[in-house]
């Protein structure tokens, strides 16, 4: 049995999968997440000493963690939130230098492509729409026929829109038609392409977390699947900013307080340009899809 851990640099959080691994089957044992916000460290586009420190202390904690659990097989990624710095050759050295593990850098249509293997391992995906909203980026994965005919990266995360259009908790009224129109903008080159579909696949912390204030607003028994119809009314809600519906984000999710609006603007617009009725919420997402590339690379 092969003990793999899985580190995941994201632009909101950094989390972490140990996983036991006979085969081509696996398992996962823990699932650690911190909330490093590295996307707040990005200052006209470098990110800071203090966020390559943070990022540094972290990691490091990390690869402790496995390593004293016995797991000395680590794969570690990152995603948006390196590879659009305008430092990223600086910290690669620095990662290089400091850290005892390579990090590697996942380009979008990776990250898009890994997200789709990720869900394979839960759905039998014959066609759909892939999307997971990160801190920094959107990945979406157009599949047909069992086939991938679309994969793409869009520099838009719930935490970068966050950033821009406020300096607070909350985007301010006066900023969300603002903030609603740069997406559109952000998503026009793609509006072109193909798009439409009836199921909508969500992996990543932002769909997770719109799907279980959902789960606690509609009073559901899962959070697996959630209608389009409920996402536009709690996109609804959370502008108005009603306290009862912050009340279920603090209760579920009250490390995303400040992006859940942003990404919820996000989501609703794919959700426009697909006409998805339902959106499928996927256990495994990007790590699970590494850590598949991974295995199917060492069988090679």
């Amino acid at each position: 049995m092969r003990k793999i851990a899985i580190i995941d640099i994201g632009s909101n959080t950094i989390r972490m999968s140990l996983f036991n691994v006979e085969g081509e089957e696996f398992y996962e044992l823990l699932n650690k997440k911190t909330t490093a916000g590295l996307a707040s460290y990005v200052k006209k586009g470098f990110l800071s000493r203090d966020g390559i420190e943070k990022l540094l202390r972290i990691l490091n904690g990390l690869i402790k963690t496995a390593k004293v659990l016995g797991f000395e097989e680590i794969k570690i990624f990152a995603t948006a939130s390196l590879r659009n710095i305008l430092n990223i050759e600086e910290v690669k050295e620095i990662l290089k230098r400091e850290i005892d593990e390579p990090v590697e850098i996942v380009s979008g249509v990776d990250e898009a492509y890994f997200g789709y293997l990720g869900v394979k391992e839960k759905y039998d995906v014959s066609s759909g729409l892939i999307v997971d909203i990160g801190g920094g980026s959107t990945e979406i994965t157009s599949i047909d026929a069992g086939k991938t005919v679309y994969n793409n990266s869009i520099p838009l995360g719930s935490l970068n829109l966050f950033k821009k259009y406020s300096s607070g908790i909350f985007i301010p009224k006066k900023s969300i038609k603002r903030a609603e129109k740069y997406v559109v903008k952000k998503f026009d080159p793609i509006y072109s392409e193909n798009l439409k579909s009836d199921e909508l696949y969500g992996v990543g912390g932002t769909i997770r977390a719109v799907s279980n204030v959902i789960m606690e607003m509609k009073s559901l028994q899962s959070n697996k699947m959630i209608k389009s119809e409920f996402v536009f009314e709690l996109y609804d809600k959370l502008k108005k900013k009603d306290k009862k519906t912050y009340e279920y984000v603090l209760k579920v999710s009250p490390e995303r307080v400040h992006t859940i609006f942003p990404g919820t603007i996000i989501l609703m617009e794919i959700l426009r340009m697909s006409e998805a009725k339902t959106v499928y919420v996927s256990k495994f997402g990007v790590r699970e899809g590494v850590l598949t590339n991974y295995l199917s690379e060492g069988r090679k």
